[in-house]
């Protein structure tokens, strides 16, 4: 409230006043508006994030009642930021000041405003389920995607129960893994100092029951038509689940022993085996003009120090079998067990059976590599193959017989794989991803409440980071769009 009377340079000052302080509130304004804009990106982020985490654990679900699945992705959105202002004078009129000498006081006000719109108005979803994406939903990963995830940091027990379908093993070399595994956890041996924990789930009766049971392995043919041992990554039969965690477990507990993606080693090395080394290289090339046909049979004979020796192989196609996508129905991947030269006490263990039983396991390798075998094949699943897997977890453990599938953590501590609990989460704040399932049921997953509570969010994260790989890179199919209100 001012008053106008006969000095109009007053009135000016505290216009030009009043005006100023409106210009110095606009940066606040502005800043505001900033605000807003970060804080909805920060949101949206968040809620796209958890959109995918609700998407995965709604088809783990679906996988696990036997519903079909149902994939989409989250391609485009549209929404406004925007600040509005305005600025309202409400003054006496000029003439009645001047025609008003007697100096009555008149009022006037000035006063800002600004309208703040933010928010997403729409969203576009694409439709995954077309006949390319499924198909790439269904090929399966590589040993180079297998290798990346545990070089970066991934628990490796994820990463080999959730990608790995089966593991093929030479019946000689398992032997002596086994043999290796029992010297390291023996007294004295190195495990039980580096990896007492796993040794002590390793030398546990249950697991060795579960190990000498006739379904923990399954006999199948060997591309070389030699029987193999297949461990079977199969959640349904629990000593099936218990060998396959075994196997990974008895390497984890050698002294040196990594397997690698493309092994190094040198099969001259091998000292000393029950079965002869095969034909050079040389000689097995000339043997190739003598059959046309890639499923007919080659008779070799070939003398070897004043022996006859007669080899009898079946050519099969190059590429194997092809199932309707044209992808390889059974391909494996050749592993590699890599185990250093010259290992010995020296200082590191007084346990004299643990380090004969690796030399043993070395040799038995290189021996078997020197016949031109693959002694470690592992088959990976697809994607689409992993989400079904994490729900014949669930369909086991909450739908059936309630064996709980657990897996030895880095620390070597039993977790749970993959932990869903059902009802609502009645708190609103212990549940990381919550979702209705197909059924009007609810279900969550909680946020663990310490390290060693489950792995639950890292299993989650590896399979939608694999279907993520999966999709990425390939022409999207038309969107639907989907409006919100409220935006």
């Amino acid at each position: 409230m001012w008053t106008l009377g006969t000095r109009p340079h007053r009135w000016r000052r505290l216009f030009a006043a009043r005006v100023v302080c409106v210009v110095l509130a606009a940066p606040f304004a502005a800043s505001c508006t900033s605000v807003e804009i970060e804080d909805h990106s920060l949101q949206f982020n968040q809620a796209t994030g958890s959109l995918g985490n609700r998407l995965l654990l709604l088809n783990t679900l679906r996988a696990a009642k036997g519903y079909p699945l149902q994939f989409s992705k989250v391609t485009n959105y549209t929404g406004q930021s925007r600040m509005d202002g305005s600025l309202s004078l409400s003054l006496p009129f000029i003439t009645n000041t001047f025609a008003n000498p007697s100096g009555q006081r008149l009022q006037g006000t000035v006063s800002p405003s600004a309208q703040f719109k933010t928010g997403v108005q729409n969203l576009q979803l694409t439709d995954l389920n077309t006949a390319e994406f499924q198909k790439s939903l269904r090929t399966r990963v590589k040993a180079n995607d297998f290798y990346y995830y545990r070089s970066q940091g991934w628990p490796k027990a994820v990463v080999n129960t959730v990608l790995i379908e089966e593991v093929y093993v030479e019946p000689r070399l398992l032997d002596a893994l086994r043999d290796a595994s029992e010297g390291a956890c023996s007294d004295g041996g190195s495990g039980t100092k580096r990896r007492r924990n796993e040794c002590r789930w390793l030398m546990d009766k249950r697991t060795q029951a579960c190990l000498d049971h006739p379904n923990a392995t399954e006999p199948r043919a060997s591309p070389e038509g030699d029987v193999v041992k297949a461990f079977i990554n199969d959640p349904r039969q629990n000593c099936r689940h218990v060998s396959f965690q075994w196997f990974f477990t008895s390497i984890r507990v050698l002294e040196g022993a990594t397997l690698e993606p493309n092994p190094s080693a040198d099969p001259d090395e091998c000292k000393s085996t029950w079965a002869a080394p095969k034909e050079a290289k040389g000689d097995k090339d000339k043997s190739k003009d003598k059959s046309k046909d890639d499923r007919s049979s080659t008779i070799k004979e070939t003398v070897k120090d004043g022996k006859l020796a007669v080899d009898v192989s079946v050519k099969l196609d190059k590429g194997g079998e092809k199932d309707e996508d044209g992808d390889k129905g059974r391909d494996s991947t050749h592993i590699g067990l890599n185990i250093p030269r010259g290992l010995g006490p020296g200082g590191r263990s007084a346990n004299i059976l643990e380090f004969p039983a690796l030399h043993k396991l070395r040799n038995e390798y290189l021996c078997l590599l020197k016949e031109d075998k693959k002694p470690i094949r592992m088959e990976f699943r697809s994607p689409e193959r992993m989400v079904r897997y994490l729900g014949e977890v669930l369909a086991v453990w909450m739908f059936g017989t309630g064996q709980r599938i657990q897996v030895l953590n880095e620390g070597g501590i039993l977790v749970d794989l993959f932990r869903v609990e059902r009802g609502r989460d009645l708190l609103g704040n212990s549940s990381a991803v919550a979702v209705e399932g197909p059924e009007r049921e609810h279900f969550h997953i909680p946020i663990p409440e310490t390290k060693d509570a489950h792995l639950s969010l890292q299993a989650l994260a590896l399979v939608l980071d694999a279907l993520n790989l999966a999709v990425s890179g390939k022409e999207l199919p038309r969107s639907t769009t989907l409006f919100v209100s409220g935006g």
